[in-house]
């Protein structure tokens, strides 16, 4: 049985609002990036950033990507907002090579949509010959949820942007239906520790557990590991003494415009 409810049509309500003024954010203002450093563990110097999108409504003001990244995926505008991100990213990275910043990993989110659709590698092979970019300091960064769920076409995709140079980091690893063989089926090159699992440590001896434990399991695997959610030293502390390679945080570094 199903009964209606009022939150029913204002949840519907909402999400066609939603969907509305994120397609004229598309194509006018309001979207734009950020960069969050994610440093060398041992050096503390930033190797790379995480592409975060952030969305400045002009009428509800900045909106969380957790109210409008899921409509996004249901009605089909993940496509053209991925398409976005990795433009200007790519953009990005070719403005600070020519200001003699460096080069830089520039690890982008992509959505599982985005990820197993048909013209993703030629899109992606298109705007990396656009701006010159060189393709092994791209790193498409991808929720291990979204992996288990994944289509054969995602697969394909991936041994084809791992032919480019492109890298895979596997997201937020851990926190769902954790599958080893998704890791066979999606040969990523990162993991990232969730940053539940660095909540408490190192007085939380569950959590310190944990993390041990994914942190040996993907050096194992030979995979490099990036700890998200690093606030204290404290923290930075434990995962250096784990050999973790990478890690990013409020204490190593807000998300920020290119600008700053």
């Amino acid at each position: 049985h199903l009964f209606y409810s009022d939150r029913m049509a204002t949840d519907a309500t909402s999400k066609l609002d939603i969907a509305s003024r994120l397609r004229r954010a598309l194509t006018g203002h309001g979207l734009e990036l950020t960069y969050q450093p994610i440093c060398d563990t041992d050096s503390g110097l930033v190797g790379g950033v995480e592409v975060l999108l952030r969305w400045n409504d002009p009428e509800h003001g900045l909106m969380p990507p957790s109210q409008f990244i899921p409509v996004a995926e249901e009605t089909g505008l993940a496509l053209p907002l991925g398409e976005l991100v990795l433009e200007r990213a790519c953009m990005q990275w070719r403005d600070w090579l020519a200001a003699g910043v460096g080069r830089v990993t520039m690890s982008i989110n992509v959505s599982v949509r985005q990820f197993g659709h048909e013209d993703f590698v030629d899109q992606v092979q298109g705007i990396v010959d656009k701006y010159e970019v060189d393709p092994s300091f791209l790193r498409f960064e991808i929720t291990e949820g979204a992996l288990i769920g994944a289509t054969r076409g995602a697969a394909a995709n991936t041994h084809a942007l791992l032919a480019m140079g492109i890298g895979l980091s596997i997201d937020d690893f851990g926190t769902g239906c954790s599958s080893l063989s998704t890791l066979r089926r999606f040969p990523a090159d990162v993991l990232k520790v969730d940053r539940s699992f660095l909540e408490g440590v190192p007085e939380n001896t569950e959590n310190c557990s944990l993390v041990s434990a994914i942190i040996a399991m993907a050096h194992k695997l030979r995979l490099r590991v990036v700890a998200e959610g690093i606030e204290s030293e404290a923290q930075l502390r434990f995962v250096r003494a784990l050999d973790c390679e990478s890690v990013q945080g409020h204490l190593l570094g807000e998300a920020v415009p290119a600008e700053e």
